[in-house]
């Protein structure tokens, strides 16, 4: 004869068996959402095409990289630097038919005596 008995271990064991079936399953989704993420990184990587993104400038600015970079025109112009405050700055003392800069560099022939002391970092 068969009695029904009540065994707490049996369901707890279950219940944990149920969890590390819900954490395999967050566990394998997660994994497939950074595989998802990889390919498409390489893909738009290696292709050259335009990501898709909501914003408008981003998508403008990918489509102005792409199409310098097929133009062989990928180089910056060498007539500005790099600043680190303000972006990006005329060379000084340039001298071209397009462009004449001063020592402070501004597009002047002349230099300002401005009475402060510029510090270049």
């Amino acid at each position: 004869m068969y009695i029904l008995t009540y065994d707490p271990t049996l369901i707890m064991a279950e219940d944990k068996r149920n969890i590390n079936y819900t954490g395999l399953a967050v566990f394998y989704l997660v994994s497939v959402f950074f595989l998802i993420e990889g390919a498409l990184r390489i893909y738009y990587a290696a292709t050259d095409n335009i990501p898709p993104h909501s914003n408008y400038s981003v998508r403008k600015e990918w489509q102005w990289v792409t199409e310098r970079k097929l133009s062989g025109n990928a180089s910056f112009n060498k007539d500005f630097i790099y600043d680190k405050w303000i972006g990006w700055n005329n060379r000084a003392n340039i001298k071209t038919d397009k462009i004449q800069t001063n020592a402070q560099h501004m597009r002047n022939s002349q230099n300002f005596n401005t009475g402060c002391v510029f510090l270049q970092l």
